[in-house]
């Protein structure tokens, strides 16, 4: 069984034949070509259903992972206000530590952070100048060179192809 290149390599070699006889298509030639064009169209067709499972499973992947991140979120949560539930009752009880066998619970300070109430009344020193970003709208460039406008430094392109599946 061939593959797609070594059938590929048949059609053009049955292709540069025809050049060499001037287009003149014997019973042997026509017989390979239909040979070839037979097993393309099979292997292509082939392929095609290949890829048409693997966009099924590309899909079951996607709803998988935003299912599994729903989960770890929600666990997440679950986590976070447990802690701030036993936080709260070892400052109610006045316990500053649990000693366990496998864990200990400690409530301590957080390190020093700063909270600005008035950005205008902070000293120049403290404030650092971010530059803009710039970004090109590619969008609006291709629909201006589609209507023909001419834009230095940047150009048309037709000749990309890919492969369409419906």
């Amino acid at each position: 069984m061939s593959n797609l290149y070594e059938i590929t390599g048949k059609l053009k070699k049955i292709h540069d034949e025809l050049e060499t006889t001037g287009g003149l298509l014997t019973v042997e030639l026509e017989k390979m070509l239909d040979d070839c064009t037979l097993a393309f169209k099979d292997k292509a067709e082939n392929i095609g259903r290949w890829m048409l499972n693997i966009d099924g499973k590309v899909e079951s992947l996607d709803k998988e992972i935003i299912r599994l991140a729903e989960r770890k979120k929600a666990a997440e949560n679950l986590k976070n206000r447990l802690k701030e539930y036993v936080k709260v009752s070892m400052e109610a009880a006045e316990i500053d530590k649990l000693d366990f066998p496998t864990f200990t619970l400690a409530i301590q300070k957080n390190p020093p952070s700063v909270e600005i109430w008035n950005e205008k009344a902070i000293p120049a020193r403290f404030i650092t100048i971010v530059p803009e970003q710039k970004q090109i709208d590619k969008k609006a460039v291709l629909a201006a060179l589609k209507a023909g406008e001419k834009i230095e430094g940047a150009t048309l392109l037709n000749e990309k192809t890919h492969l369409r599946q419906r």
